[in-house]
């Protein structure tokens, strides 16, 4: 239903569809899609939450990283791009699968957030093409708690009202 709304209350409401289903399912249709972007359940083995939703949200147990990647490789256009964000442990296993399915890395984005602190979360692109990687990286909170660096607000701000 949030997506629902989102979508209607975007410019682009009349060239975007909602589909309420899992991948697994989704993923049985013959479309290609010129662009593929994915928030993933992400965490494997880690503990979860007493929160189910949460948990399923953020865990993989209700979508793998295999079936994930199945379902990119059976829908992504041979010229498209699918785009993951993902933590850094869970990134490079996901790198790897991807790669032995020949999808491959084209760009990615570290993020870390704030100064001094580890990357913790991994933006990247893939193909079917193999390309140089064009890295860079970021930082959320650059100037303190809540005071957001030029670089995230240029990322984020046409998502938040």
């Amino acid at each position: 239903m949030q997506a629902s709304e989102n979508v209607n209350n975007s410019p682009w409401a009349s060239r975007i569809r909602i589909i309420c289903d899992s991948f697994q399912n989704f993923n049985c249709t013959k479309e290609k899609y010129d662009l593929i972007v994915s928030n993933p359940p992400y965490f494997i083995n880690s503990l979860k939450t007493p929160d189910e939703k949460r948990s399923w949200a953020r865990h993989n147990q209700q979508l793998t990283t295999e079936e994930l990647i199945a379902g990119i490789v059976s829908l992504l256009d041979q010229l498209g791009i699918f785009s993951i964000i993902l933590p850094v442990k869970e990134f490079e296993l996901f790198n790897n699968l991807a790669a032995s399915n020949n999808l491959y890395e084209n760009r990615r984005v570290l993020v870390s957030p704030s100064p001094g602190k580890p990357v913790k979360r991994v933006l990247s692109e893939y193909s079917f093409h193999k390309v140089p990687i064009q890295e860079s990286s970021m930082i959320i909170e650059k100037y303190g708690r809540h005071k957001y660096s030029e670089e995230y607000i240029a990322l984020t701000q046409q998502y938040y009202l």
